[in-house]
């Protein structure tokens, strides 16, 4: 069992500089990021984070496999329960035990929740919500611990993605396909690297087909948020005929308005949404929802399988796999017309 004198010699410092960087306490003592690369460089050589963590199993008379799950805590949070039942699936297929501890984060501090010193804590971890301030973090620092990213693309860390360029195109081209002239969007101020990403390639792809591009109206991801900004869009000379929302709550809160004001939907604009939400509320709307699906639960499964087989030594390279999007028409827009 590596001990910390010789996670020590191996990185040429002090036991005590050592102990420090391994608290997570290396920044506060004014260690140097060349020292605390080394000596965390050094530790997942030896394989020293790994014996913390199973002497906190020990101590703790343990002998499941404990899993931190990272989810931040803006506008996303209710969609961790999607998230949820895909590891509850995954548990029980697996038949083993395992504990998934949530651990809460605001969004842009993850630095703070996941410290070396935080993770040393359990067996693996999960991180889902990343924004670009969170996954620079990542990205400068050793992991020491299996971890595996959700829907974020990585050189150091494997993670289970989803085409977010697709997200964005495929609605515009099917909206073009389907003969709309003006697209709209309404959805939330990015908070991550792939919402401006999915934002791009509906724009871009409109562009393509000559469709005109209308201004996009941001507001809260919420029923509220898309309700009234709906209702924003009175406030311009000329409706769209389409309109892709950035989650599903935007759009069933926008379907009220439309409700109120007298717009039919379908027959006066067509709506898409990204399916990041609960089901029900797409396909049980008064107007049923159709969406290009985030397979929250599918995705979740695989990160947890991926986790597993890193800690099973599986893995030696860090990679991703990508689900595919998949549309779901319903009532609010039609099928992909076939030409």
């Amino acid at each position: 069992m590596p001990t910390l004198k010789e996670l020590a010699a191996l990185a040429g410092v002090s036991p005590t500089t050592a102990s420090v960087v391994m608290r997570g306490e290396g920044d506060q003592r004014n260690i140097s990021q060349a020292t605390q690369r080394k000596i965390m460089d050094a530790a997942k050589k030896i394989g020293y984070q790994t014996n913390l963590a199973a002497r906190r199993l020990r101590s703790a008379g343990e002998k499941n496999t404990v899993v931190a799950l990272y989810w931040a805590t803006d506008f996303r949070a209710p969609m961790m329960v999607r998230f949820l039942h895909g590891l509850q699936r995954a548990v029980l297929g697996i038949g083993r035990g395992i504990d998934i501890i949530i651990r809460p984060y605001e969004n842009g501090n993850l630095c703070r929740a996941a410290s070396q010193q935080n993770l040393s804590m359990f067996n693996g971890a999960i991180i889902c919500n990343a924004s670009q301030q969170d996954m620079e973090y990542l990205e400068g620092m050793t992991p020491l611990i299996p971890t595996v990213l959700y829907n974020r693309s990585s050189v150091k860390f494997c993670a289970a993605t989803i085409n977010n360029f697709t997200l964005g195109s495929l609605p515009a081209r099917i909206f073009a396909l389907r003969g709309h002239k003006r697209a709209s969007i309404i959805t939330s101020e990015p908070v991550f690297a792939e919402m401006w990403l999915r934002t791009t390639a509906f724009l871009q792809t409109i562009a393509e087909f000559g469709m005109e591009a209308m201004p996009i109206i941001y507001e809260q991801n919420s029923m509220r948020g898309g309700y009234l900004a709906a209702m924003k869009l009175f406030e311009q000379k000329e409706m769209p005929d389409c309109i892709f929302f950035g989650s599903d709550a935007m759009a069933a809160g926008a379907l009220r308005t439309f409700f109120l004001r007298g717009i039919k939907i379908p027959r006066d604009l067509e709506c898409i949404s990204i399916g990041n939400g609960d089901r029900d509320l797409e396909e049980n709307s008064v107007i049923s929802i159709s969406n290009v699906q985030v397979p929250m639960e599918d995705m979740a499964e695989k990160c947890l399988n991926l986790l597993l087989e890193l800690l099973e030594g599986k893995h030696k390279e860090p990679f991703f796999v990508e689900f595919p999007v998949v549309y779901h028409p319903l009532e609010s827009c039609g099928s992909i017309p076939v030409k």
